[in-house]
C-alpha cells in the first residue's frame, strides 16, 4: 500500500486548485473516449481519470512539484491507462469475456456476436421443424 500523501497545504487549498485544472482534463477525456457509445461507461472512463490524476495531483504537491505546469501530461497518461484497463484499484481482468480490456486483447467483439446470434433467420433448420411439427405446430417464416 503506498504511504499517505502529505503536504504543507490545507485540503481545501488543494481541491481549489485541482478543479481549476479539472475542465482541461475533461476537456481530453471527452476527446480520448469519444468512441465509447454507451454514455455509462464514457461517464465511468471519465470518473477513473477523474480520481487518477486527483491522486497524480496530490503526488505531484508531496514532491514539490506545481501540476499545473503538467496538467496536459496528467490527462494524456490518466486517459491512456484507464483506456488499458488499468484503473485507480486494480485491473480489469485480461481472461474475461465481459472485459472491455479481453475484448480489446483478443479481438473479441460481443456486439458483433450477440448481432450474428439475433440475426433474423428465414429458415427453420430440420432437426426444429421436426420437432415443432411433431408438436402439432408447423413453423412459417416468422418463426
Amino acid at each position: 500500500m503506498p504511504s499517505p500523501i502529505r503536504s504543507h497545504l490545507p485540503l481545501s487549498s488543494l481541491h481549489a486548485r485541482f478543479m481549476a485544472l479539472l475542465p482541461h482534463i475533461e476537456r481530453y477525456g471527452r476527446f480520448y473516449f469519444r468512441h465509447i457509445r454507451c454514455p455509462q461507461g464514457k461517464e465511468e472512463a471519465l470518473q477513473e481519470m477523474r480520481a487518477l490524476t486527483w491522486l497524480w495531483f496530490l503526488r505531484l504537491v508531496s514532491q514539490g512539484k506545481d501540476p499545473a505546469d503538467l496538467s496536459g501530461a496528467l490527462a494524456a497518461f490518466a486517459a491512456r491507462r484507464v483506456h488499458a484497463g488499468r484503473r485507480l484499484c486494480g485491473q480489469e481482468k485480461p481472461r474475461d469475456v465481459l472485459s472491455p480490456r479481453a475484448q480489446r486483447l483478443n479481438g473479441i467483439g460481443l456486439d458483433r456476436l450477440y448481432n450474428e446470434a439475433l440475426q433474423d433467420n428465414t429458415r427453420t433448420p430440420p432437426p426444429d421443424a421436426t420437432s415443432l411439427r411433431g408438436a402439432g405446430r408447423v413453423p412459417t417464416v416468422t418463426d
